[in-house]
């Protein structure tokens, strides 16, 4: 490695210039993982901690979601969920008591942030919510506009 082929990887004069380059990469990439951790676990201690009621109806509505997804995603590789749960040795029902354990936590994290969202009079801007739609529609490769209404 050069100063020939920092020129070539990009904007660069001097490999000591993309090397700085890296290494900022790196130490940015760290401190939002860190940040992200951070995240995560005082939102986990906040499910643990918080006293709050969750309705069954809302875990179960989530959890026949699931399998419609995974059936679905199934059904396009010319799967079928029954002959699926069958090579793993699960039944139905145990596939619904494990959905079912990470519902209950997804239902309670979610009622725990649009609480917090609801005390701290926190609101998204509708433009915000189509720059963001447009964002997660590009990801996909068809049905772009479908997935961005």
């Amino acid at each position: 490695m050069d100063d020939d082929f920092a020129s070539q990887v990009g904007e660069f004069n001097t490999i000591d210039e993309l090397r700085a380059f890296v290494r900022d990469q790196i130490s940015s990439g760290r401190e939002r993982e860190a940040q992200n951790l951070l995240r995560a676990e005082a939102v986990d201690r906040l499910i643990e901690n918080a006293e709050i009621d969750v309705p069954l109806v809302m875990i179960a509505d989530k959890v026949e979601g699931w399998i419609r997804d995974l059936s679905s995603d199934l059904e396009k590789r010319g799967e079928d969920l029954e002959k699926f749960l069958q090579t793993k040795g699960r039944t139905r029902e145990q596939l619904r008591a494990d959905y079912a354990r990470r519902a209950e936590r997804e239902v309670r994290r979610d009622l725990i942030l649009d609480r917090i969202a609801e005390l701290e009079k926190l609101e998204v801007d509708e433009q915000e919510v189509k720059e963001e739609a447009r964002k997660i529609s590009q990801t996909s490769e068809d049905n772009r506009e479908q997935l961005y209404e």
